[in-house]
């Protein structure tokens, strides 16, 4: 009897430690997802703003996150400029 009021006692402790840890675990997710998508909208953004809004032709453009490169579009379609970033 004894035994099933001491693991009663600690099975509290138990799911404290569990959603302690799912806790620490979700910041650190949160954390990482808005720097990385911190970094892409500021990446974006340089490629709209500093690289393609230079040019009086671009009509649309395409940043590429894995490659890094910045790719601006004709009303025809046709890559007028692509450079990279950094």
């Amino acid at each position: 009897m004894e035994a099933k009021n001491k693991m009663k006692n600690n099975t509290w402790k138990v799911l404290a430690i569990i959603f302690i840890t799912l806790f620490i675990l979700e910041s650190i997710f949160l954390g990482w997802a808005l720097l990385v998508g911190t970094n892409m909208i500021e990446n974006e953004s340089e490629c709209s703003i500093n690289v393609c809004g230079r040019l009086e032709t671009t009509m649309s453009f395409i940043y590429d996150e894995y490659n890094k490169m910045c790719y601006c579009y004709d009303n025809t379609g046709e890559v007028i400029h692509q450079q990279y970033i950094k």
